[in-house]
């Protein structure tokens, strides 16, 4: 079973000089729309883009920007050729640089037609921009996250169960493992020192399923009757709840979703905790009655023992609530039932958003709403907004892509968005740092990417 593994991944030599690569600096025509962002330990960003020269014709390019928002370097790493590219995620290799990998699609018949799947690609990219590894895979549904220890852990689905390999900075696999029990909705999440877990739906019954790997792959959690992993039962809805899953500090993992019932019948949103040999330690909703949700839920570690959870929310015409169910068991902060308001009044039409950790018991929520605009609040420890009211405007005009936001481990964060005169169709991206007061650092509008 590991050879068959192995063996269904073909792995590119590491050439820095490949025909398939170009290291050189980005000097090429097109629409730049923005897919990730990320920071390292200095406080530099990466932002990862698609280069969209036609609407069959992408290239992935990579560029660094410096604390005091200085372009360092710029480099394609991808030449389209014809073909489409959308980027999987980008995570640190620990060591100053990123992992980075896309999904690449070939036409059919010409660019403008019908294409179809051809392959994952995954680079690690240092610090100077140079290639250190260069690998393809021939699997759908990627998932990625790093190991913290300077490797990556790749996750995806088969016809007949789940896979997950390990791999260290230079490519070589670690150890790759099949996890038993077929589903959908995969989901990767780091532990500590090379742990990690995995998520997914039960395709018979109406049950997720978590499973936890050691950092030498072996599969920790199971019993007799459910050897797959840990089963959490939920409701069977019309909009399937998306389940998110983060690691604790103590080796277990906390999962969030919604079961959003519809007709007008209360809605919930669900948090469980589960302990470091696999047992469910509780299971209570966070939110109950009152209104509808939304399936959509961002799920952040608070860094101790829990977690804090936003979702979309109705009771206050469309809005965006919190809650942290975890706290600190010396304080007497009790939260408040049914979670704290982000922002209230938003258009009617579900805003795009997600959040951070804020580093000091608190969550930084971005989100953009109905009328295209980019706006972040922070909340403190206890619930409190810190930015006013409706928290601060980053931008207007922005598209209708996925919020794009990473924390900035010396203070504050950084934020990207594309924008255009139609919200479906981007013509220009932006990235901008904001400190833990609410600053914007690279000026009034960000910097666009040029």
């Amino acid at each position: 079973m590991l050879r068959r593994l192995i063996l269904a991944i073909l792995v590119c030599p590491i050439m820095l000089m490949s025909a398939c690569i170009s290291s050189s600096d980005n000097n090429g025509s097109g629409e730049k729309v923005i897919t990730s962002v990320l920071s390292d330990a200095a406080g530099n960003a990466f932002v990862a883009y698609r280069l969209e020269r036609s609407v069959g014709d992408h290239d992935i390019c990579l560029q660094k920007i410096g604390s005091e928002g200085n372009t360092l370097w710029d480099k394609q790493l991808f030449i389209g050729d014809d073909r489409r590219a959308s980027v999987l995620g980008m995570v640190t290799d620990g060591n100053g640089g990123v992992f980075i990998a896309w999904e690449v699609l070939t036409p059919e018949n010409g660019k403008e037609g019908p294409h179809h799947f051809d392959r994952n690609i995954l680079m690690r990219v240092d610090g100077q921009g140079e290639i250190k590894l260069n690998q393809d895979f021939y699997v759908r549904g990627m998932k990625m996250v790093s190991d913290g220890v300077g490797g990556i852990i790749l996750g995806w689905a088969t016809e007949e169960d789940h896979r997950v390999l390990r791999e260290d900075g230079n490519g070589s696999t670690l150890w790759a493992h099949p996890v038993s029990s077929r589903g959908t909705g995969l989901k990767l999440a780091a532990g500590e020192n090379g742990e990690s877990f995995i998520l997914w739906r039960y395709l018979d019954n109406p049950y997720f399923v978590v499973q936890k790997l050691s950092a030498d792959g072996q599969v920790l959690w199971g019993e007799e009757g459910m050897p797959e992993g840990v089963r959490i039962k939920h409701l069977d809805t019309a909009l399937p709840p998306e389940p998110q899953i983060v690691g604790d500090a103590t080796g277990g993992a906390i999962v969030s979703w919604a079961e959003a019932l519809g007709g007008g019948m209360p809605s919930y949103v669900w948090l469980c905790r589960i302990g470091d040999e696999g047992q469910v330690l509780m299971t209570n909703p966070v939110r109950e009655l009152a209104s509808t949700v939304n399936s959509q839920v961002s799920l952040v570690s608070d860094g101790q023992l829990g977690a804090i959870v936003v979702w979309e929310d109705h009771r206050d015409g469309m809005a965006l609530y919190t809650q942290r169910p975890y706290t600190n068991p010396l304080s007497s902060y009790i939260p408040p039932e049914n979670g704290v308001s982000v922002c209230t009044g938003l258009p009617e039409v579900s805003p795009r958003f997600d959040a951070i950790f804020d580093g000091k018991g608190g969550v930084i929520v971005a989100w953009i709403d109905g009328n295209r605009k980019l706006c972040v609040q922070k909340l403190d420890s206890v619930g409190q907004r810190q930015w006013g009211d409706e928290g601060i405007l980053i931008a207007d005009g922005v598209c209708d892509l996925p919020v794009m936001i990473t924390k900035v481990k010396q203070n504050g964060f950084a934020i990207g968005w594309c924008t255009g005169k139609d919200k479906h169709i981007p013509e220009d991206s932006f990235i901008q740092r904001i400190d833990l007061e609410g600053n914007l650092l690279w000026g009034s509008e960000g910097i666009k990417l040029n």
